[in-house]
């Protein structure tokens, strides 16, 4: 099975699942479940300067590739400075 989606497609938006927990947060999922991925998730996503997503557990791997910015990120209470690539 393949997926393949243009770029002008991709509409970013607050997940209404975590509406009151973030702000300045905008996603688009781009594989999952949605497109027959089981075990498989991308999404990009969109920080707002000053947005915030509160402190959260995932119960499987995360990654992040940053393009812009500097975001933090706290991973068992120690913050991380991330950067571009």
């Amino acid at each position: 099975m393949y997926h393949v989606q243009s770029a002008r497609d991709i509409q970013l938006a607050e997940p209404s699942a975590l509406a009151g927990r973030v702000s300045g947060l905008g996603r688009a999922s781009l594989v999952g479940r949605h497109v027959g991925a089981v075990h498989t998730g991308l999404a990009l996503c969109s920080m707002a300067p000053g947005g915030e997503v509160g402190t959260h557990l995932h119960s499987t791997e995360q990654s992040f590739y940053v393009l812009r910015g500097n975001p933090e990120v706290v991973v068992e209470g120690r913050a991380y400075r991330l950067s571009p690539g």
